[in-house]
């Protein structure tokens, strides 16, 4: 049984996070840490595949601070929300929360005013907790400091250990979802959510919960330079070390799985003795995917490890792999399995989504990708390109042939447009502390795009769709010409070299439903044109491919 929902998204702006390294993802650059030590943890991740663990030392307050020594810009008298999410896994001994310290510059270092978040961590945590605070920067305020975490006063306490992972700064006075770096800007478009659990044949996913059942010892790994071990899941009968020629790995194959889809294996183990272990997915000798050797922080401390893998073929390997990085002969370890499982997450792969606009035109929003559908959940998919001008009909047929059906009535949009803009929206991404606008053009005219242009059913040149605010066709898959009228020669020169180092570019109408387009230029050639109308321009004409977007 397959449901279906559709609500408007308002147009919005872009967003920009504005820490450098937020996430942890491939190092801690960017961070410091003061009264304590900071290290990367690829074992737990509130999102990706790392965090950050700031452990107390005793000799002052401890902290993790981003950009320390240039502080990140800031505008003045503008209003920020900062958050993060905090994991405790043994108690505090005080409370620990992040805050911000507001400065003129990087130069002066004149402190002006501080913030820090009401809500602390000090308990121990269920899973990842959020914690935020809003503030609004002074009049001559361009830098701040983040601290996350921050213990509340200074402490002689040496065991205090949090968590950290996906720090967001971002302007507004709420803390929204979490995001890296850069959302692009876009305009009012539609959320589809499909939920529901179809007929999935069986194959479409395995689990594997047994500790033994299945698995091989494996001698086939012989580039591992270090001590070689076995792995032994039965819990009862440590296994001793070799000095080499033995087994550092168990083995299991997996079938029925369904080429190009995506799967996710996962395990929880517990390691000794300075064990490393990782999963692997092979397809024979080759490595599909693998985690990252890591090991618990306590003897037999449980570690959850799990990799996500493109299927190449129906059937895979997957091993769990275990190295000692001490070379240590007759040393006994194991690493003991709790539970070990390949679930299907492709997602709705064989669901197709439909939409019929006011004036009956029908697209296919969403393909059937031609694999499986999830046993269960929920699917979202945004419509960049509905007409909301009238109302538009949905239609989502799942692999088991179940349908559902939504509506969104017309909304209340001007049809009338304003000069769109050409700008390469990702140059806007944060570089280091700072954060510079997205480079843009408006063109003086945009032929067949004019300003004051209203719909009109007629075939919409520029973008290849029969109409600027009704546009069927499925995404990134037009490709085409249009034409730029600027000033005078050199402007012409400068749009060309604009577009001329491979970015991704953007047609922006900005708060119009529809008429935001991806593309890459494949070429840009420049025309003198004589207009009537407008005067003398020299055109650049630009031939583009459209592309998803980023």
């Amino acid at each position: 049984m397959t449901d279906l929902s559709a609500t408007v998204q308002p147009a919005a702006a872009a967003r920009y996070n504005l820490p450098f390294n937020p996430s942890f993802e491939t190092d801690l650059t960017g961070w410091a840490a003061t009264a304590a030590t900071v290290t990367r943890q690829t074992s737990d991740a509130f999102g990706g595949s790392a965090s950050a663990r700031l452990v107390a030392n005793g000799t002052g307050r401890a902290r993790l601070a981003s950009d320390p020594v240039y502080g990140i810009t800031v505008q003045p008298g503008t209003t920020y929300t900062l958050s993060a999410y905090f994991k405790v896994t043994t108690a505090l001994s005080q409370p620990y929360s992040l805050g911000v310290e507001m400065y003129d510059n990087f130069t002066a270092w004149t402190f002006l005013a501080d913030a820090w978040a009401a809500s602390t961590v000090q308990a121990v945590t269920s899973g990842w907790v959020r914690r935020s605070v809003t503030f609004t920067t002074p009049p001559d305020c361009t830098k701040v400091i983040v601290y996350a975490p921050i213990a509340a006063a200074s402490s002689a306490n040496s065991t205090d250990t949090v968590w950290v992972d996906a720090v967001l700064l971002e302007e507004g006075a709420t803390a929204q979802e979490y995001f890296d770096t850069y959302v692009p800007p876009c305009g009012p478009s539609v959320r589809l959510n499909v939920t529901g659990a179809p007929n999935v044949p069986a194959s479409a996913y395995t689990s594997l919960f047994s500790t033994t059942d299945g698995w091989s010892t494996d001698t086939s790994n012989t580039t591992c330079t270090t001590v070689k071990a076995r792995l032994n899941f039965a819990a009862t009968t440590n296994i001793a070390w070799q000095a080499s020629g033995d087994f550092r790995a168990i083995k299991r194959t997996v079938s029925g799985l369904a080429s190009g889809s995506v799967y996710r294996y996962r395990a929880v183990l517990g390691t000794y003795y300075d064990a490393r272990v990782r999963l692997a997915v092979y397809n024979g000798a080759t490595l599909v995917a693998s985690t990252s050797y890591v090991k618990a922080s306590v003897d037999g401390d449980q570690v959850s490890l799990s990799v996500d893998f493109t299927a190449p073929a129906a059937s895979v390997t997957i091993k769990m792999e275990m190295i000692q990085y001490v070379y240590t002969l007759n040393q006994r370890a194991y690493a003991l399995v709790s539970a070990a499982t390949v679930d299907y997450v492709g997602g709705w792969q064989g669901t197709t989504i439909y939409r019929t606009d006011a004036n009956g035109s029908s697209v296919v929003v969403r393909e059937d990708l031609g694999g499986q559908d999830t046993p269960a959940g929920v699917m979202q998919v945004t419509d960049w390109e509905a007409a909301l001008y009238g109302d538009v009909q949905y239609v989502v047929v799942d692999g088991s042939g179940g349908t559902a059906s939504a509506t969104v009535p017309a909304g209340t949009f001007d049809p009338t447009t304003t000069r769109p803009v050409i700008e390469l929206p990702l140059r806007a991404t944060p570089s280091g502390n700072l954060v510079a606008p997205a480079p843009a053009v408006r063109p003086a005219l945009i032929t067949d795009y004019s300003e004051n242009a209203q719909t009109n059913g007629t075939k919409h040149q520029v973008i290849g769709r029969p109409d600027p605010l009704v546009n069927p066709g499925p995404l990134s898959t037009r490709n085409g010409t249009f034409t730029c009228l600027l000033e005078d020669y050199a402007a012409a020169r400068g749009f060309r070299e604009f577009l001329g180092d491979g970015d991704l570019a953007m047609l922006r109408q900005a708060g119009f439903p529809g008429l935001d387009m991806y593309f890459t230029v494949d070429s840009v050639q420049i025309n003198p044109e004589a207009d009537s109308e407008h005067g003398r321009y020299f055109g650049a004409v630009v031939t583009y491919s459209e592309v998803a977007r980023p």
